[in-house]
C-alpha cells in the first residue's frame, strides 16, 4: 500500500503483520491494537493517529512521523525508529526495549514507565 491515504480510517485491531505501508497518510488513524509487526512504515505520516496497544515489534518506522500520536502500552520490541519524529507523543508504559532511536526526536514526549531496557539512543533528541 504504497502511498495510501488512510486518513481518519477505522484500523483498530487490523492485522497488518509485514505490511509495506510506505508513505502512507495516516494522520489521526485509529491503529489501537493493530497487529503490525514486522511492517514497514517508511516515510509514513502517523500525525496524531492512535495506536493504543499496537503491536509494532520489529517494525521498520524510518522518517516516520509520529508526532502528537498516541502510543500508550504500544509493543516497538526490537523496532527501528531511525529519524523518526515522535515529538510530543505520549508512550506510557510503551514497550521499547531494544529499540533503535537513532536520530530520533521525543522532545516533549511522555515516556512515563516506559521500558527504555537496552534501548539505542544514539543522537535523540529527548528533550
Amino acid at each position: 500500500m504504497l502511498n495510501a491515504n488512510l486518513q481518519e480510517a477505522n484500523l483498530y485491531a487490523a492485522k497488518l503483520q509485514k505490511a509495506n505501508l510506505y508513505a502512507a497518510k495516516l494522520q489521526k488513524a485509529d491503529l489501537s491494537k493493530a497487529k503490525l509487526q514486522d511492517a514497514r512504515l517508511y516515510r509514513a505520516n502517523l500525525h496524531g493517529a492512535s495506536l493504543c496497544e499496537t503491536q509494532l515489534q520489529k517494525a521498520r518506522l524510518y522518517r516516520a512521523n509520529f508526532q502528537q500520536a498516541i502510543l500508550d502500552a504500544a509493543n516497538l520490541h526490537n523496532a527501528s525508529l531511525l529519524v523518526t519524529n515522535l515529538q510530543q507523543s505520549y508512550l506510557e508504559e510503551a514497550n521499547l526495549k531494544k529499540a533503535i532511536l537513532f536520530k530520533a526526536d521525543l522532545s516533549e514526549a511522555d515516556l512515563s514507565e516506559a521500558d527504555l531496557q537496552q534501548a539505542r539512543l544514539s543522537r535523540t533528541n529527548l528533550q
